[in-house]
């Protein structure tokens, strides 16, 4: 289970910048706090298409992640993004393999694209939210 420090993020959508390179990923907290993490076009794309649940007619790369955990047996949990250093953010897909957890170290956009896809939840720390404020 996610440790007491961590809030259930809520995807609120994409905002692009119009003629930017970048996106932002708006999301909010269980405490109505938001986050908006800058993303690259392709990124926002992605999560978009979770958001929207729109298929291609071959799997994507986070179609095929979340396909291959799945059918390895060790199914996406959560995701967790719990750093931000230096104006870079960190995430981690937890998954599960029979009674042990695996933490695999990501890109929040490319975590939340899985979860969108896996239906899991998106957790983000406390002292990320407060050191972003």
């Amino acid at each position: 289970m996610p440790n007491t420090d961590l809030h259930l993020l809520h995807i609120l959508g994409v905002i692009h910048k119009q003629g930017a390179k970048e996106s932002d990923l708006l999301m909010e907290d269980d405490e109505h706090r938001q986050l908006a993490i800058p993303v690259g076009i392709c990124e926002a794309t992605a999560v978009e298409r979770g958001l929207n649940r729109t298929n291609s007619e071959r799997p994507l790369t986070h179609d095929l992640l979340a396909i291959l955990a799945e059918r390895l047996g060790s199914p996406v949990l959560r995701v967790e993004i719990d750093d931000y250093s230096q104006g870079i953010y960190y995430a981690r897909i937890i998954l599960q393999d029979g009674d042990t957890f695996i933490s695999v170290d990501c890109r929040p956009s490319d975590g939340i694209a899985i979860a969108l896809r896996t239906s899991v939840p998106i957790y983000v720390t406390d002292t990320v939210m407060t050191s972003t404020e």
